[in-house]
């Protein structure tokens, strides 16, 4: 078991946290850059896109590894603590 920490990057941060609660669902965003396990086979693609699309962002990098760990190694099981930047908080915690 993995445990992985995710900030709520999103212009409302308690909407995407309370979402993600309600809906024991994590949107990870960047949904321009398309469906990363048909499209991409490394991470520095997905970065190079996520830049590409994102000019104005300065988490290219980061999003696009995100988005690899994600698609590749996250595992049924797995904790994921999703925080508003201010507090952490188990999103899922079964």
């Amino acid at each position: 078991m993995a445990v992985w920490r995710l900030i709520t990057h999103h212009d409302d941060p308690e909407y995407a946290l309370t979402w993600s609660r309600r809906n024991e669902r994590i949107a990870l965003g960047w949904g321009a850059v398309g469906d990363v396990s048909k499209r991409y086979s490394s991470r520095q693609q997905i970065a190079a896109t996520v830049q590409e699309l994102f000019p104005e962002r300065n988490n290219s990098v980061e999003g696009g590894h995100c988005l690899w760990d994600f698609c590749y190694e996250f595992r049924l099981g797995d904790r994921v603590i999703l925080s508003t930047g201010k507090k952490r908080e188990l999103v899922v915690s079964s």
